[in-house]
Formats: structure tokens, C-alpha cells, sequence
């Protein structure tokens, strides 16, 4: 007898557990409850995205979940617009998770699924702080279904943690850019499309479209007969625009872009007269085997002193310029040098 009903306890402690389990612990892909997401996860999973302020509240409900009717004057659609400059929506409360609690004349990103005939508030709707609008609190610089005439495809969108929503997982140190297709489609040129750091740009030599592609796959694309972008360029790092007499001048030369031969920056610095004051060293180089039987993505760094005959210094003041050649690109930067005392 004891033991049937201990066995009912057990029984009875395993339910509730269950239960707890499936009440406390939110279920990852049901709409509306509270896990990280991209902000194409957001976007998809709501059925209406409205931006707003809450012109009136009226508690509809007092039984175990409490609800709440608000009617919202809409300023903008985010997604899927409605006819109406006016909606009613509910908030649905004691539950697990509620829908944010807002108040008259808040302004705030309401994110709306449809049940039945009603649409409900979503757990991530947040208030809309100053200063922010709707690509910057979902993490959008355009939304998938916005139109793209009149936008300037090669600026970047940087993502502003004051606005974005802390549901919504993205890395605010990156810069979002349209993907090579939706830019190339929008009417940018293959040559002109924006990748995003650690890709580079290609195009199918077929159809002339785009792609975006990591160093180590445009190279096996190029062997194929893609055709390489031109982005070959040279910068420096480091080279300041003022020095004093006698002061060492080192900088890092940086190269990248598809090469077909060959090379090392090969640099010299002129004074306002265009005499050479200084030239660097020539170097012996160990070569790609792949460089002239196609061309290969490089990206190299070479430090003036680290073999180019730097550091530099001169002991004249005046107007100066670094002349960098390299590969097929050329890169003149002024300085001036000034006496110390």
C-alpha cells in the first residue's frame, strides 16, 4: 500500500515537472517568444510590422490572462501595409512571455501576429527611442520587400546599438550592405558592387552577374573563367602628413587585387622640385607558380623597414611626396617636414 502510493507521488512530481518544463521554457521557432534572432528572422516571423503611437487603451479582459485593446495612429508600414491610417491591436498579459505593456501617446515598433481576426502584440515590440527608426531597430538597411530607387547602394548601414533591439542578434560592429544581386538588380554596375569585409568581388563571365566570394574561392572562380573585379589598390598606414628635420619615417604600403606577375612596392620620395631625395631598396622575390597562368587574388603588406631600405629620414625642411609603384597601381601622398625648433 505504501509503495502504490509512493508511486503516485513519483508519478504526480514528474507531471508537474513536465509541465513547468513546457510553461517556463520557451519552445525556440513559435512566434513571439522571447530568443535572439537575426533581423531576418524577426521580419519573417511577424505578420504585421507597424511603426506608431498609442492614441488608446482599454482593458477587455480580467480572467487568467488580462488583455488589452489599443488603438495605434500608424506612421509607418513596415511590412505588409494596410489600407487603414488607424489599427486596433491586442496586448495579452500574465502570460508566458506578455506582450510589452505601453501607454498613451508612446510612440513605439509594434510587432504583430494574427490570431484569428485579431493581431496581438509580440513579445519583442519595444518602445521607438529618439533619434531611431525602423532599419536601425530591426537591423535593416533596407527591407527585403522596400523598393531601392533613389538609395545609394555603396553607402554602408552601420547598425547603432542605442536603437537596435537587444532580441535581435546581429554583430553592431558590422557594416550591413545590400547582398551583389539585389545591388546588381537595383541597377549598380557588376564593377561598382559593395562586398562585405573579407570578400571580393567577381563576375561570371557568362551572364556578367556578381558574386561576393572569399579570396581562396574567387581564385578557383578566376581559374574557371570568371573574370577578376578591378580593385587592385595601394594604401598607406602610418605615413604622417607633418615630420620634423631628422625624424625616422616608417609606414606600412598595403596591396589588393588580382595579379598576374610578380612584384614589391618599389618606392622613392621627391621634393617640391620633383628630385629624388630618397629611393628604396630592390628586392628578390620568391613568386606564386599559379601568377601568369591566370590571375590571383594577393594581399600584401610590406613595412619600409622591413627590408625597403626605411626608416627615412630627412634633414631639409619642405614639401615632400612618397611615390609607391606596385604591381599596376600608383600612389603619390604629400607631407611636409618642419624644422624642430
Amino acid at each position: 500500500m505504501e509503495t502504490k502510493f509512493l508511486n503516485k507521488i513519483w508519478i504526480l512530481v514528474i507531471f508537474t515537472v513536465i509541465f513547468l518544463f513546457f510553461i517556463l521554457v520557451p519552445i525556440k521557432g513559435v512566434s513571439g517568444l522571447l530568443f535572439a534572432e537575426t533581423p531576418l528572422q524577426t521580419y519573417t516571423s511577424s505578420d504585421l510590422i507597424v511603426v506608431g503611437k498609442v492614441t488608446s487603451l482599454e482593458k477587455i479582459s480580467n480572467f487568467t490572462i488580462v488583455e488589452y485593446k489599443y488603438n495605434i495612429q500608424v506612421e509607418q508600414y513596415v511590412k505588409n501595409p494596410l489600407p487603414n491610417q488607424t489599427i486596433t491591436v491586442i496586448g495579452k498579459y500574465n502570460s508566458i512571455p506578455s506582450s510589452p505593456k505601453f501607454e498613451i501617446g508612446q510612440r513605439a515598433l509594434f510587432l504583430l501576429d494574427k490570431e484569428d481576426a485579431n493581431y496581438i502584440i509580440s513579445p519583442n515590440s519595444s518602445l521607438v527611442p529618439d533619434g531611431c527608426n525602423s532599419h536601425q531597430m530591426l537591423g535593416f538597411r533596407a527591407f527585403p520587400d522596400e523598393p531601392l530607387p533613389g538609395v545609394n547602394l555603396q553607402d554602408r548601414f552601420t547598425v547603432d546599438k542605442n536603437c537596435l533591439d537587444p532580441l535581435i542578434e546581429i554583430n553592431p560592429s558590422m557594416d550591413l550592405i545590400f547582398s551583389p544581386l539585389k545591388q546588381f538588380k537595383a541597377g549598380t554596375a557588376a564593377e561598382d558592387i559593395a562586398c562585405e569585409e573579407g570578400y571580393i568581388l567577381i563576375i561570371n563571365s557568362q551572364d556578367g552577374f556578381p558574386a561576393c566570394v572569399t579570396p581562396d574561392t574567387a581564385n578557383k572562380l578566376v581559374m574557371k573563367g570568371w573574370n577578376p573585379s578591378p580593385i587592385n589598390k595601394i594604401t598607406n598606414d602610418g605615413l604622417d602628413p607633418v615630420y620634423y628635420v631628422g625624424e625616422k619615417i616608417d609606414f606600412a604600403i598595403n596591396f589588393k587585387g588580382f595579379v598576374s606577375s610578380c612584384d614589391y612596392p618599389h618606392v622613392s620620395i621627391v621634393d617640391s622640385n620633383q628630385n629624388t631625395v630618397w629611393k628604396g631598396n630592390n628586392l628578390a622575390l620568391l613568386c606564386d607558380p599559379e601568377m601568369g597562368l591566370h590571375p590571383v587574388y594577393v594581399n600584401q603588406t610590406y613595412q619600409l623597414s622591413g627590408g625597403l631600405g626605411g626608416p627615412v629620414a630627412i634633414n631639409q625642411t619642405g614639401d615632400y611626396t612618397t611615390q609607391i609603384l606596385w604591381y599596376d597601381q600608383k600612389l603619390d601622398t604629400g607631407f611636409t617636414v618642419i624644422s624642430s625648433h
